[in-house]
Parts: C-alpha cells; sequence; structure tokens
C-alpha cells in the first residue's frame, strides 16, 4: 500500500530515505559460523550515506556518477552541489526522478 492509503486506512506509515552512489568499494569479511557475512567499506559506501542522510523523507538521492548509469531511462531534478564531511569537492545530488 501507499502511504496515502495507510493513512487513509487509520494504519501508520514509514518514509524512508535512500542514497546511492557509484563507486569501488572493499568488502569485507566479518563474523565466523552462522554469524558470518559481508561488510562494504570505502569512501563510495560513505557518500551514499552521507547522501541518504541529507535526504528528505520518501526521496532517493542519486550521485552525478550513478545518475549517468540510468539517465538514459530516467529523468531527475538536479540539486545544488553541497560540501560535504569527509569529501574535499563538493557533491552534485540528483532527486525527484520520473521514469522515461
Amino acid at each position: 500500500m501507499r502511504a496515502d492509503e495507510l493513512e487513509r486506512a487509520g494504519r501508520s506509515s514509514i518514509e524512508i530515505r535512500i542514497g546511492v552512489h557509484t563507486g569501488e568499494v572493499v568488502a569485507l569479511s566479518v563474523g565466523e559460523g552462522s554469524n558470518a557475512g559481508w561488510e562494504a567499506s570505502g569512501p563510495a559506501v560513505a557518500l551514499a550515506a552521507r547522501m541518504e542522510q541529507s535526504a528528505q523523507p520518501g526521496t532517493i538521492q542519486l550521485s552525478a556518477s550513478s545518475f549517468k548509469l540510468v539517465a538514459p531511462w530516467c529523468e531527475a531534478q538536479g540539486l545544488p552541489a553541497v560540501t560535504v564531511k569527509g569529501f574535499a569537492d563538493p557533491i552534485v545530488m540528483q532527486d525527484k526522478f520520473s521514469m522515461t
């Protein structure tokens, strides 16, 4: 159900934020036995996390590098470049997507 349908039905809704960045990561093995798994680490993961934190609830933000990969199939609104903690250069992001 969509959020507005949930509200009309008197049920709670949840809004999420998503940040997507494309880049190299290091996959680390963590845990042992049945608790074993993988964890991604590196600047690409850190930037995606910062983008998610700055997104408005109910939105998806893509970095310019990620948007280039999906641009043939969707349109998005560019956001002003922002300074992100831990990154020297301002980051250009896109949001408000629609499929073409």
